[in-house]
């Protein structure tokens, strides 16, 4: 019976990932410096994909986990001035959308983020 019990909340803790490698973990103040680059890359990402609109970034929230490196799975809210035509902004230039995006620090490359993604972030409601 002991045995099971142990077992299962090994188990659990496995499903749960925070042991082992591909877990997701919360951010700490180790990854201050990859955070704003995170933060960089992403506005000019945003920026592009808005076609040089203003765009302003707020509340970036990243977990991490161990892939072959440090990957960042973030989701930040992404303040912007609606490009298409009038009509389809309906009175509301101002808008925001949340946004979400994966980033890659490879092992050997110390302090060089990538993007990783196919294209452009993931946003609801949705702004391209």
């Amino acid at each position: 019976m002991k045995i099971s019990i142990i077992i299962f909340l090994f188990g659990l803790v496995v499903v749960k990932g925070d042991w082992f490698p591909g877990g997701k973990t919360d951010t700490d103040a180790s990854d201050k410096e990859n955070l704003k680059q995170i933060n960089e890359i992403f506005q000019k990402i945003m920026q592009d994909y808005l076609i040089g609109g203003t765009v302003t970034l707020e509340d970036l929230y990243c977990k991490k986990q161990i892939v072959a490196g440090w990957r960042y799975n973030c989701h930040v809210k992404v303040n912007y001035v609606c490009k298409k035509p009038i009509s389809e902004c309906k009175g509301k230039p101002n808008r925001s959308s949340s946004c979400s995006a994966s980033f890659w620090l490879p092992p050997g490359l110390r302090d060089k983020l990538l993007y990783f993604g196919n294209g452009k972030p993931t946003c609801y409601p949705d702004i391209y």
